[in-house]
């Protein structure tokens, strides 16, 4: 808490040749293999990813960066960030603009170890022209970037997930960013396809095709792959639902978590997958499940009727 400011910090890391690279909602960090913090990166996520969030104009009033992942290329030995940003439009963030998917690349030039004069390079896309995405993943292979996500309506109903796919050399330079959209894998928030689609990392260096995989939307006890055709070129294909049976699962968590964003809650999203679920319950059986606000920056508002909902999931990744 003292470190992210945040109970649910979306953690991720990842280890390169030296270090350990640590992201949160509130906070990026490097650290020695050893396990310190080498002072090298010590940052705000916002202010890391300040370059590529929607700019704060007459109907932005606000920004914040969120939901990071952290990749090391083993391929190229670069640090490959991501995250979402939040473009509030009202200063009490209570409803957001359509937001931005960002990356952070690191240059060739550190050969995997970031230092003081490590050069990142940042890119960022739109998500969805009226929508909002929420829980990012991040997925890296040989070819590509495989970059998935929940999409939800202003008024936070599913409108659907989607699959990004970007052409992996078009960010190795100063660009342009080649990003190829599949839109709807869930069409209208109902039907089968990945629930918060996975981008599949990937470690085979003689890799032809990528993949996303998520829990599905509309059934019990499956997971659903969507597999990319042709992923380094500027024209990827996406097979439809490629469906795998596995042990019994329960039904998703229905708690809504509310972050306090200036001086009032706002939803920031449903549970990210069948392992956040999971999270998400046992916090939901603390105290906040009676809908008591803790004094941290998460709880329950109970003037929108939402309360914490204790459940399971027996799935796990």
């Amino acid at each position: 808490m003292s470190a992210t400011g945040s109970l649910l910090a979306n953690l991720s890391g990842a280890a390169g040749p030296t270090q350990v690279v640590v992201a949160t909602d509130g906070r990026l960090r490097t650290y020695s293999r050893a396990g310190a913090a080498d002072g090298v990166l010590d940052t705000t996520l916002s202010s890391f990813f300040a370059s590529a969030m929607t700019p704060l104009s007459g109907t932005v009033l606000a920004n914040f960066a969120h939901t990071p992942n952290v990749r090391y290329d083993r391929f190229t030995a670069r640090w490959i960030l991501s995250a979402l940003d939040s473009p509030c439009l009202a200063a009490d963030c209570s409803s957001l603009a359509p937001n931005r998917v960002m990356l952070a690349v690191s240059n060739a030039a550190s050969n995997g170890t970031i230092s003081g004069s490590t050069v990142w390079t940042f890119f960022s896309f739109q998500a969805d022209a009226t929508n909002i995405a929420t829980q990012l993943s991040l997925g890296v292979d040989v070819n590509a970037l495989y970059v998935g996500a929940n999409i939800l309506t202003p008024a936070g109903s599913l409108a659907g997930t989607n699959g990004y796919v970007v052409q992996k050399s078009s960010i190795l330079g100063a660009g342009p960013i080649v990003v190829t959209t599949f839109a709807n894998f869930v069409a209208g928030g109902t039907g089968a396809g990945p629930f918060s689609p996975r981008g599949v990392d990937n470690v085979d260096p003689a890799a032809t095709e990528g993949y996303f995989i998520g829990v599905d939307n509309a059934t019990f006890s499956t997971l659903m792959l969507r597999r990319v055709t042709n992923p380094g070129s500027a024209t990827p294909t996406v097979s439809g639902n490629i469906s795998m049976t596995v042990p019994t699962t329960d039904s998703r968590c229905t708690t809504v978590w509310y972050r306090r964003c200036f001086s009032r809650w706002r939803p920031i999203s449903r549970a990210r997958s069948v392992v956040s679920v999971e999270m998400c319950c046992r916090q939901a059986s603390s105290s906040v499940e009676r809908g008591v606000a803790s004094s941290g920056p998460f709880g329950v508002d109970t003037s929108r009727a939402w309360h914490g909902v204790a459940c399971s999931a027996r799935w796990r990744s």
